[in-house]
């Protein structure tokens, strides 16, 4: 889970962050693609946590938040992406040195 501590030491405000959860990875995504065709939002960061799904489905799905974010203007972060999905502008692989 993002940590608000952890966002401030970054300096981001904590205040300016909304956190939307659900228990389905499933739903989760959906609901990404819906905050991603909101205006006036500066980043949209999501966990994946597990949905199992075709490649077709990933496909899709990136598809369409890829819409959904270039009409709005708003960066959209999956953290946790399979790597058997593509379709994505930019993949990255970050660990702990």
């Amino acid at each position: 889970m993002i940590y608000a501590a952890g966002m401030a030491a970054l300096g981001l405000d904590p205040d300016r962050l909304l956190i939307v959860d659900t228990p389905s990875p499933t739903r989760r995504l959906a609901v990404l693609e819906d905050i991603l065709r909101t205006n006036g939002l500066a980043a949209v960061i999501a966990e994946y946590d597990g949905a199992r799904q075709s490649a077709d489905y990933w496909m899709r799905l990136a598809r369409r938040t890829q819409l959904a974010a270039e009409a709005s203007g708003t960066t959209g972060f999956i953290l946790g992406w399979p790597s058997c999905a593509s379709g994505f502008e930019s993949q990255w692989n970050i660990a702990p040195v």
